[in-house]
């Protein structure tokens, strides 16, 4: 506390602290409300992109697959 009235900003390990709490609580509760009133949602959603292999036979040796 004495840092923050001292620096006027927290310090790092507690803003660390802070911020991670609000993403991982706040971000999946404000995506579902802009879901429930029609907005867009508070963050860009990522893209997806799948594009066309090319000829099976050239592929590596069966495996599981990774985008």
């Amino acid at each position: 506390m004495e840092a923050w009235t001292s620096t006027g900003s927290m310090p790092d390990q507690v803003a660390n602290l802070v911020h991670n709490a609000i993403v991982t609580n706040c971000i999946p509760t404000a995506l579902l409300i802009a879901r429930d009133i029609r907005l867009p949602p508070p963050f860009p959603m990522p893209r997806i992109n799948v594009q066309k292999k090319g000829d099976p036979s050239k592929r590596s040796t069966p495996g599981p697959e990774f985008a």
